[in-house]
């Protein structure tokens, strides 16, 4: 995660076509950071590509039942996260390990047939909620902040410290929502539905919600979130 939220822009550079990356497990989310590993050809040539142009990729979220097609074009859901490379490291061997930080949402409005092995994609990008944010949404995140605060507290390993810098006041609530979002132990499908939702209101209602879940279950379980995440992989 990072805490310079203002430069989260597109280049003004930027085309509106985006190089797809289908996963089938991970939904990315504007401000957050999440390292990958990939190792297989079509995305590799993908990273070769964004490293020598505009840097960008987008993670779009497999629909179930991909399986069989995951080798061609499996189905995909329309919203994506426009993600920025921030670091790699390119191994002996062509893999790459690197830090993608979500940029913004975009929606695919058609695909776009190209002589590369990857996909690729023309997207309407989604406008952030504007300021000033309304009060009574104000009270709403402040509510959903100690929410998540309280339940960081559960799980001694959580630098809680770290944690409330990161979620501090200055942040904007957009933000907020879908950091915490992403960091929520919740299925992929609730995740892209919060992903997917064109007002901060839905956000914060789905968000809440599962929150309050989270709150009620017995105190003893798993941790959390990992933090930083895990490499995912394609």
């Amino acid at each position: 995660m990072s805490g310079d939220f203002e430069s989260l822009q597109l280049p003004t550079c930027f085309s509106g076509v985006v190089r797809l990356f289908p996963l089938p497990n991970l939904v990315l989310f504007p401000a957050v950071i999440q390292p990958l590993h990939i190792f297989e050809p079509r995305y590799r040539q993908m990273i070769e590509d964004a490293l020598a142009a505009d840097e960008l990729i987008a993670v779009a979220l497999m629909k179930p039942g991909w399986e069989p097609q995951y080798e061609q074009r499996p189905s995909i859901h329309r919203t994506v996260c426009i993600g920025r490379i921030m670091t790699y490291t390119k191994l002996e061997d062509g893999r790459y390990n690197l830090l993608l930080q979500g940029i913004q949402r975009g929606k695919i409005t058609r695909e776009v047939a190209a002589d590369r092995l990857y996909r690729l994609a023309e997207v309407r990008t989604l406008e952030v909620t504007p300021d000033p944010v309304p009060p009574a949404l104000t009270l709403f995140g402040q509510q959903v902040r100690k929410q998540f605060i309280a339940l960081c507290q559960r799980d001694a390993a959580m630098d809680l410290e770290s944690i409330q810098c990161l979620l501090g006041n200055s942040v904007r609530l957009e933000l907020l929502i879908d950091m915490i979002a992403f960091s929520l132990p919740m299925a992929t499908a609730i995740k892209q539905s919060i992903l997917d939702a064109d007002d901060l209101t839905t956000r914060l209602e789905i968000v809440s919600r599962h929150l309050n879940r989270q709150l009620n279950q017995a105190k003893t379980g798993p941790p959390l979130y990992a933090f930083p995440p895990c490499f995912s992989s394609n």
